[in-house]
């Protein structure tokens, strides 16, 4: 029993720590020792009425009923005699329990306590954060218990890549990519998956088919592999699957936890009160259609509070004295107040910490007050816009509303009663272009949650936007006596919604979605999405149009207008922000899972990464020797040289600084600790990424390698400042701009043209790899290492056609462009017509890594260039 009980100790220390580390992922994610300990007390209570209740059941189906009658007659007379007198406190029963009781007890309270926990962390965390906790209380259980190898949990969270680039054969380039044989190679570490490579070489059939599969995690794997359990096949996801991870991980926690951890109940008020106390407030986070001032109401009806006794204050200016008033007479009096929108008083929320303080611990406070408070979260996880004793105190709810399709387009179509209808005196025009506003407000919600695929930054898109833009509609339509969509898309797109766009390209994304939905097409009942009409308004009145939301078709990518394959990105990057998460909670490189010291671990990447890194760099004095002219192409070259030997020599300083750090010669500090927890992660530092001025997300294997490329292709280019068939990898280089506008400068010069005049202009060739070209373009260069993000390339059947945009094929996320002819051209001959501009970036993170703007052909002059700007083409 002493070993049980150790047990239960030592759970609800790794509990409390899962708990603290939290507030690592967001400023809101904070508990007290204070709150577990109710959580704990009420664990305690619960498995002990559970038992009694039992107890009673089994000692009473026991008895005879001859037994029961006496007992009962007891009762009565007892009961008779003490009429009338004062009642005493009931003593707690005492729990007599043999030593195999005492240890089933106890696992109990073990089981109960960590679920509890679970659902009390849970329960602040926001909807995107909630697997987090899960996984992160699954694996600390597991690890302590032994049950889990830490390097397979090591290559799980790090999603490790191999330094080496293996052999890659053709039967499964087919459907592997290079990133993901190097991923299969760091596997093989592993004694489950020794010559893993060799072996899915051996049965390449049926690993594409196992690949391709839309539920790759529960589907049979190959048979060499058809046997392994959860965890190892987990690990292939990771390689090979990443966007199949999450769903795994939830099949991991109920295999390991129970089905109750992963069918939890929605959130209900009354459930949670009994948790309150008048010295433990209730904190909402504020969601988009969600108020807890009703959920409030309910529960206070329910205990007899009184509309008087429940004071609701919104907070602003000048309700700050009143507030502390209201607050101070509430705990004095036994009633309710609810301070909504504490957020909005930074300066006064001191002020509320203190007086919550005070009446909070003052004994004199009566049992029966309850203080509710809400806040909207900040901009930033990382920002503290709320007291951190406030945060702890409080029992905290983040009941996120659903932010699917149909879900926004009920809650905007909610805003606007009959009432709104009637104003108009264009009834018709009103509700047609009304629903479709409500709509388009919908579709620029839910678009947010893929990514940069969706926005290249994040817009606060909300309801104020979209009531505003009501009114608008409404006195356009009283104004005008024929509808100006014109201005209408004007007014919508660049004033209201517009005003919260800051890049060029979602601005470009948003207009395109008005083109599609506000126009006089409505109502003769064009589609405003895929399988969607405009009801007919002559025809439907508001009860109507609210049961068609109801018709709207499963939430998919093609609602967006968008590429099916862009839920396999967002699965994706959902499995890379977990484990960014779980990263950051475990504070860097402490405790990745891995057997070694971690000196040793450093010690030996640093090795790798020395071998890794290129030998030598370029000698500046020679290259200038070299290039006895001074062309555009040449400076951008030695730029390029200039620039890669600050690379390796910051790289060689700061590995050779850490080395000797850790033998004991230099004193290690904080960046030197910042080095090794990166390179541990297998992340690239961020010190060496600023000398490129990079915000690559590669990993620190993949990194590598491409700098090894760089340098070779500047060693070629170097050699005697001539490129072959001038042919080049764009994607090799730091400021592939330089080389973009070093075209523009030599056109210029040629043509005799002012450089402000010319502009780029791309054509793309049927060459799939540059050892195809026969020869040099007549003018420009050929440029290639550009990949398709929303589209694919479909080549023509003959090389004197030309090649148009397509649609993806199922799983190719990142189809290749073939070879590019970039040109500079006067700015009135630049190809428009039948050709999409499409922006060219970096990394997929888009924003602020665009370069220049290309023009790829499409299908015809006929198609809608609507459908690749709403696909997120790029």
């Amino acid at each position: 029993s002493t070993q049980s009980t150790w047990a239960a100790a030592a759970r609800g220390a790794l509990i409390f720590f899962v708990m603290s580390e939290l507030s690592r992922v967001h400023s809101f994610y904070m508990f007290s020792l204070v709150s577990f300990i109710n959580v704990v007390n009420r664990s305690l209570a619960k498995v002990r009425a559970e038992i009694l209740a039992q107890r009673a059941k089994d000692g009473g189906e026991d008895k005879e009923p001859e037994e029961k009658k006496q007992e009962e007659k007891k009762e009565g007379e007892a009961a008779a005699e003490g009429e009338g007198a004062e009642k005493a406190p009931p003593e707690e029963e005492k729990l007599e329990l043999s030593p195999a009781e005492l240890t089933k007890h106890i696992q109990e309270i073990t089981e109960e306590l960590t679920y509890q926990s679970f659902l009390f962390m849970r329960r602040g965390l926001f909807e995107k954060d909630r697997l987090l906790v899960g996984v992160r209380l699954c694996f600390r259980i597991q690890e302590k218990a032994n049950r889990i190898d830490p390097d397979k949990l090591s290559y799980l969270i790090l999603g490790k890549q191999s330094t080496e680039v293996p052999h890659q054969t053709e039967s499964l380039k087919q459907f592997m990519t290079e990133s993901m044989f190097r991923s299969c190679k760091a596997l093989e570490d592993i004694p489950t998956f020794q010559a893993l490579l060799s072996q899915m070489e051996s049965e390449a059939v049926h690993w594409k088919k196992w690949y391709m599969e839309e539920k790759a995690e529960v589907n049979d794997l190959p048979k060499q592999f058809k046997n392994i359990d959860l965890f190892d096949r987990m690990l292939l996801l990771r390689a090979l699957r990443p966007d199949r991870v999450t769903n795994a991980l939830e099949m991991y926690i109920e295999q390991n936890m129970g089905a109750k951890y992963q069918d939890v109940p929605p959130f209900q008020m009354s459930e949670t009160f009994p948790e309150t106390s008048a010295k433990i407030p209730v904190f909402f986070v504020l969601f988009p259609g969600q108020d807890p001032t009703k959920d409030v109401r309910v529960v206070a009806i329910k205990e007899g509070m009184s509309d008087e006794d429940v004071v609701n204050i919104p907070m602003g200016q000048g309700q700050e004295d009143n507030a502390i008033r209201k607050l101070k007479n509430a705990a004095a009096t036994g009633g309710w107040i609810m301070l909504q929108n504490i957020h909005l008083m930074q300066s006064w929320l001191k002020t509320l910490e203190t007086n919550l303080e005070d009446v909070t611990s003052d004994p004199n406070t009566n049992p029966r007050f309850r203080c509710f408070l809400s806040s909207e979260p900040p901009p930033l996880a990382e920002l503290k816009t709320i007291p951190e004793t406030i945060l702890q105190s409080c029992i905290k709810v983040a009941n996120e509303a659903p932010q699917d399709l149909k879900n926004n387009m009920r809650r905007a179509f909610s805003m606007f009663r009959q009432d709104r209808f009637e104003k108009c005196t264009k009834p018709l025009e009103f509700k047609a272009l009304l629903f479709a506003l409500c709509m388009y407000h919908s579709l620029l919600l839910g678009r947010r949650k893929y990514g940069p695929l969706g926005w290249c930054k994040g817009y606060n898109f909300n309801e104020g936007d979209l009531n505003i833009c009501a009114d608008v509609l409404n006195n356009y339509l009283n104004k005008y006596e024929k509808v100006p969509y014109d201005d209408l898309r004007y007014m919508f797109g660049e004033i209201m919604y517009g005003g919260h766009i800051t890049d060029d390209w979602d601005r470009r994304t948003n207009n395109a979605y008005l083109k599609e939905l506000i126009k006089p097409e409505l109502l003769q009942g064009a589609n405003l999405i895929q399988g969607y009409k405009s009801p007919d308004p002559s025809k439907t009145d508001r009860e109507a149009y609210e049961k068609y939301i109801e018709k709207l078709p499963p939430e998919s990518p093609e609602l967006f207008k968008m590429d099916s394959n862009a839920d396999i990105n967002l699965l994706t990057m959902k499995t890379e922000n977990l484990f960014k998460d779980v990263i950051t909670i475990q504070g860097g490189a402490g405790s990745t899972g891995s057997t070694k010291r971690r000196e040793d671990a450093v010690r030996e990447k640093v090795k790798i990464v020395k071998d890794g890194v290129p030998k030598e760099g370029f000698s500046m004095l020679e290259l200038q020797e070299k290039a006895k002219q001074k062309t555009p192409y040449n400076i951008v070259c030695m730029q390029e040289c200039e620039r890669m030997n600050m690379l390796i020599f910051t790289i060689k300083t700061t590995i050779e600084e850490l080395d000797l750090g850790y033998q004991g010669q230099l004193n290690i500090n904080e960046n030197m600790e910042r080095l090794a927890d990166a390179i541990l992660l297998e992340r690239v530092p961020g010190i060496w990424k600023e000398v490129i001025n990079s915000s690559s997300k590669k990993s620190l294997a993949v990194w590598l390698a491409n700098i090894n490329d760089r340098h070779k292709q500047l060693e070629k280019w170097s050699e005697n400042f001539t490129l072959d068939k001038e042919c080049l990898c764009i994607s090799l280089l730091f400021n592939p701009m330089a080389f973009l506008t070093a075209i523009m400068q030599v056109t210029a010069r040629q043509e005799k043209l002012p450089l402000d005049y010319m502009v780029l202009n791309t054509m793309v060739r049927n060459y799939l790899t540059p050892e195809e070209i026969p020869g040099p373009p007549e003018t420009g260069a050929y440029i290639y290492g550009m990949y398709l993000q929303g589209a694919s390339w479909k080549m023509p059947s003959d090389r004197k056609s030309e090649g148009y945009l397509a649609q993806m094929k199922p799983r190719e996320l990142s189809p290749v462009l073939p070879v590019v002819n970039v040109v500079s051209v006067p700015l009135d001959k630049k190809q428009k017509e039948g050709y999409y501009e499409c922006p060219v970036y970096t990394t997929t993170s888009r924003g602020s890594t665009y370069v220049f703007t290309a023009n790829l052909r499409m299908e015809s002059l006929e198609f809608n260039v609507n459908n690749w700007i709403l696909a997120g083409v790029a």
